[in-house]
């Protein structure tokens, strides 16, 4: 559980433990769920394919949330910059543009 939680960017407890029987089953590793199982292999093997989509979709949320989160806070901090937020740069722009351009051939 604590692998988990760490790869989608949650920080884990104490309380959590390193067992497998906490994860749902689409996280769980196809040998684990499949070890003790009298299902016909085929029957095994279609419930996987189902389960990996499911974790797939999983993992792609759990990115896409992160992603989402870092845009908002970069966008949030471009318009602090352009209203005038920023610390120094935006006096950096204005100076330049004021500045005539000289270029040699």
């Amino acid at each position: 559980v604590k692998k988990w939680k760490r790869r989608a960017g949650v920080e884990p407890e104490d309380s959590d433990e390193d067992s497998e029987g906490d994860l749902p089953d689409f996280l769980t590793s196809y040998a684990v769920r499949v070890k003790y199982s009298l299902k016909p292999r085929w029957m095994l093997l279609n419930q996987d394919a189902k389960l990996s989509g499911m974790k797939r979709e999983y993992i792609f949320q759990q990115r896409l949330n992160r992603l989402n989160d870092a845009f908002l806070e970069d966008a949030g901090a471009a318009m602090a910059f352009l209203r005038g937020g920023g610390k120094g740069g935006h006096d950096f722009l204005k100076r330049n543009a004021a500045a005539p351009a000289s270029r040699s051939p």
